[in-house]
């Protein structure tokens, strides 16, 4: 599968446009969790995203598998149990 085009103040890993600044120039993607940095120098700016974050963001199967064992159904089983 071909990977979309990604557009300005879009995250690369899940192509929302919804972020948190966490310094003055460090962002955190709302959606997927990816950090990276936004780079104003050029117009219009960009948002650099650490490329670890591309390849294990939220919604990439392995982190899901891993939400949905490491975590659900922990915490379902927590639940029953308690």
């Amino acid at each position: 599968m071909e990977k979309r085009s990604v557009e300005h103040f879009q995250c690369p890993a899940c192509y929302s446009k919804a972020f948190r600044f966490t310094c003055p120039d460090e962002v955190q993607c709302c959606i997927c969790g990816s950090t990276g940095k936004l780079e104003a120098e050029n117009t219009p700016a960009k948002i650099k995203i650490k490329q670890s974050d591309l390849e294990n963001h939220f919604w990439t199967l392995a982190h899901r598998q891993h939400h949905l064992e490491g975590w659900m159904e922990e915490s379902k089983q927590t639940k029953l149990l308690g």
